[in-house]
């Protein structure tokens, strides 16, 4: 069966001064053993050491106890803080390890850490990920065009509303392996995609862009000069100071009421409330959200039961489904671990082949000072 596959913004590859000497087949520890042990955990790390194991030749250790002084690499699997403490230990009693691999894209909640052993690469899951979170910003924004979270709680026929994607103009920000994925899930529909990031002049690799597909590049300070002319705004970059609360009450007043608005990058991007004003006052048309702020979303918050007085909403009567906002929440699904766990491995092989060979071809080196 076919898998997804990474993808990646090009970058270069990590300097001479900087790469770690070759490791050889020495060995490499999975861990926290908190997550490696947990039940649900236990067979796919297991899998994974196998894996990493035998694309390089080094022993692929499981849990903190297993440190020594030779160990050249931490493959670390949690994506919370909570064991942040035991992998800073291992950095200060071991200073021969060069390299650490963490399963997120964004490591901002890791960047003290990573400021902390500046001598250390650094690779995240950037990139890896991005078909799948591609792939799930598009089911969001056809669903929300054609109305089918209002049809879905319909119990009547209801009036023909709805809009096609073709031919739309579509924002995204950010020009990392989710763009990237997306620009090409889009090119059949012919839209004209503006592509936001930190500065317009480092552009996008022309062999990137599919073929035909009108696709221009500016920066993020751009955004409200282009907001009033977007139909469909995508949110897929990476959390820094930069894009913190990006969009808030001035952006989203800026937008059309018949354009949507589609996050699967993280929930700290847009103001919250900001955003459940502007559903409930019908300002637009509707919102796809695979991650919030807070999260998990509580039950009882508002967004679970918003109503909104957009046209599309409110003309479809009672048994219509009128009255809700049309607005989908998944629950930070747009990569399940089904999904990520084969692409995380294939990152994990990769990063440690390149420890193992002392080259520099390290995938997905996380910038410490931007933070992925």
């Amino acid at each position: 069966m076919s898998q997804h596959t990474a993808v990646l913004a090009p970058s270069s590859r990590v300097p001479p001064e900087l790469t770690p000497a070759a490791s050889g087949q020495a060995p490499l520890v999975v861990m926290p053993s908190a997550v490696c042990d947990a039940e649900a955990r236990r067979e796919t790390t297991r899998q994974l050491a196998a894996d990493v194991e035998g694309a390089t030749g080094a022993s692929v250790l499981v849990g903190e106890a297993q440190l020594n002084n030779d160990v050249r690499g931490i493959l670390w699997l949690d994506t919370g803080v909570k064991h942040l403490d035991i992998l800073e230990d291992a950095l200060t009693r071991f200073p021969g390890i060069g390299w650490v691999g963490v399963p997120m894209a964004g490591c901002g909640h890791y960047g003290p850490v990573m400021r902390r052993f500046p001598g250390k690469i650094w690779t995240s899951a950037k990139g890896a990920y991005a078909q799948p979170v591609a792939e799930h910003a598009l089911a969001l924004a056809l669903a929300l065009l054609r109305n089918l979270p209002t049809r879905i709680r319909a119990t009547s026929w209801g009036p023909a509303t709805g809009l096609s994607l073709f031919g739309l103009r579509v924002t995204v920000l950010g020009a990392g392996g989710i763009t990237l994925s997306l620009l090409s899930l889009l090119a059949p529909f012919k839209n004209r995609v503006t592509v936001l990031r930190r500065r317009a002049d480092e552009g996008l690799e022309a062999s990137l862009v599919p073929a035909g597909l009108d696709v221009s590049v500016g920066a993020l300070a751009d955004l409200k000069s282009i907001l009033p002319e977007t139909d469909v705004l995508i949110i897929a970059c990476a959390l820094t100071p930069l894009t913190k609360h990006v969009i808030g009450a001035p952006e989203l007043a800026l937008m059309k009421p018949s354009s949507i608005l589609v996050n699967v990058a993280r929930g700290e991007h847009v103001v919250t409330p900001a955003l459940v004003e502007a559903l409930r006052e019908g300002r637009i048309a509707g919102a796809g959200i695979d991650v919030t702020d807070p999260e998990p979303l509580p039950e009882g918050h508002e967004l679970w039961t918003l109503e909104s007085s957009h046209p599309d909403v409110s003309s479809h009567g009672p048994g219509g489904g009128a009255g809700r906002a049309n607005l989908i929440i998944t629950p930070h699904t747009a990569d399940t671990p089904e999904m990520v766990a084969p692409l995380l491995a294939q990152r994990f092989k990769r990063n440690a082949l390149a420890l193992s060979r002392g080259d520099g071809e390290f995938e997905g080196v996380v910038d410490v000072e931007q933070g992925y």
